[in-house]
């Protein structure tokens, strides 16, 4: 049998964040369904920094699983709805419940459902 040699550094999730902790993703953690809603891949690591691709910024708000902010105005990425890749992690998702375009709060959703 092998042997692992030296310290193993693990990634910490976005399903790991506290309540207050900010950090960033990668912009595909995040995808929207052909009915609008927004979901969350919490599988994805979070850095509290940007480095490389992770450059969505993200902050945990609350307790429950789906109480996060997301600033997607931030940066610039076009999400397109739905994949085949969103059906594998199916499971691993949740529904978002708030996502903002900048740093003034303008609302993007809000339970689902679009605001303009």
């Amino acid at each position: 049998m092998g042997r692992i040699i030296g310290n193993v550094k693990f990634e910490k999730m976005l399903r790991g964040m506290l309540p207050g902790e900010e950090g960033y993703t990668m912009p595909w953690a995040l995808s929207f369904d052909e009915k609008g809603g927004a979901w969350l891949n919490v599988r994805f690591p979070v850095y509290r920094s940007k480095r490389g691709s992770a450059r969505l910024r993200i902050v945990k708000t609350g307790l429950k699983r789906n109480e996060y902010d997301i600033f997607v105005g931030e940066i610039d990425y076009k999400w397109s709805v739905g994949s085949e890749y969103d059906k594998i992690f199916a499971e691993e998702k949740i529904p978002m419940g708030t996502i903002f375009s900048s740093e003034k709060k303008k609302l993007v959703y809000q339970n689902s459902k679009k605001t303009d």
